[in-house]
């Protein structure tokens, strides 16, 4: 179920948040995606933008950023994969598998230092023109090219299975 209602960066405080304080965590992310394919959502499409890095906010050991809107947050989901998701998952304090787009960490760090596509809910569609940067660029590896196939999930499910959001 789908909100309306918006939080802005004053209210992005998720409950049970604990504190990051590295120094190497980027101020800033952006999530960029090429034109909404077959099968998008103008909702998925509205993951696309800067970040800012949330203050003492941690999702499963990892920095949450906030959209510049307020509306969404990329986030480390408790299965290990990175997220854009939501108010509904920000008042789940992020310990949650689900949002609109998402990326399997792959032993990485953070949202931008990940290779491959970014995939789509609700099926987990692989799209290669969904990507994370610091800047905004394209990273070089990257593939530009869209990827077929589907995602590892569909639909809501029980059961710890990832909810992927159309």
């Amino acid at each position: 179920d789908k909100r309306t209602d918006k939080a802005g960066p004053a209210e992005a405080s998720a409950p049970g948040a604990a504190a990051v304080d590295d120094g190497d965590t980027p101020q800033s992310m952006t999530i960029t995606m090429g034109k909404l394919p077959r099968g998008g959502t103008p909702d998925q499409q509205q993951c696309a933008g800067v970040y800012a890095l949330m203050p003492g906010t941690e999702a499963n050991c990892r920095p949450v950023w906030v959209h510049s809107r307020g509306d969404r947050f990329l986030y480390h989901g408790n299965d290990d994969y990175w997220y854009v998701g939501d108010e509904e998952e920000q008042e789940l304090g992020f310990e949650c598998n689900q949002g609109y787009i998402r990326h399997e960490d792959n032993g990485a760090a953070l949202p931008h230092e990940l290779a491959g596509p970014w995939e789509r809910g609700p099926e987990w569609t692989p799209d290669g023109n969904i990507f994370a940067s610091l800047d905004g660029k394209r990273p070089p590896e990257v593939d530009q090219a869209p990827v077929k196939g589907k995602g590892k999930s569909g639909g809501k499910k029980k059961g710890g299975k990832p909810v992927g959001k159309g």
